[in-house]
C-alpha cells in the first residue's frame, strides 16, 4: 500500500508541474487546476482514472473535434 501511495504522490507532483507549464495558453482559460487535480483525486480515492469523466468528456471532445479543434 505504501508503494501505491508513493507512486500516486510522485504522479501528483509531476502532473502539477506539467500543468503549471502547459495549461495556461495565451487567450485560453487556465485548465491547470483541473489537470493537476486528477492525480490528487486518485490519491484520495475519489476515482480510479480519468475514464470516470467519460459521460462529460467524450461528448465535449466530439463536439470540439467537429468544430475543428
Amino acid at each position: 500500500m505504501a508503494e501505491v501511495v508513493e507512486e500516486l504522490l510522485r504522479e501528483a507532483r509531476e502532473v502539477h508541474a506539467i500543468a503549471a507549464r502547459h495549461c495556461g495558453a495565451p487567450g485560453q482559460a487556465d485548465c491547470g487546476w483541473y489537470h493537476a487535480s486528477l492525480p490528487t483525486l486518485r490519491l484520495l480515492g475519489v476515482f480510479d482514472s480519468p475514464g470516470s469523466d467519460d459521460d462529460f468528456l467524450l461528448p465535449v471532445l466530439s463536439l470540439e473535434i467537429q468544430r475543428g479543434a
